[in-house]
């Protein structure tokens, strides 16, 4: 995923919201979308693009421990090639 989204160059920001859970074996889901930062070379400006959120699902186990919390040990999401960006 990281080498598919370095191709589209700097300044890419990963979001995420509507986090919910599945069901009670740690499946959680989440929209997630990116946000694409650009300089315009003629007027210096910063330009924001924000691509379209798709569902991506979280297999998530939650750990035993001093701090607990959750590990993230697969995720379900769609091609970012041809769905988030294009290669």
């Amino acid at each position: 995923m990281r080498r598919q989204l370095a191709s589209a160059g700097p300044g890419v920001k990963v979001e995420s919201a509507g986090w919910k859970t599945i069901d009670s074996t740690g499946l959680v889901s989440a929209q997630v979308s990116f946000v694409f930062t650009e300089v315009d070379a003629v007027s210096g400006r910063t330009l924001f693009y924000k691509g379209t959120a798709h569902e991506w699902k979280f297999h998530t186990k939650q750990e035993r421990g001093i701090d607990g919390g959750w590990k993230v040990c697969r995720v379900d999401a769609p091609p970012i090639c041809g769905t988030h960006i294009r290669c």
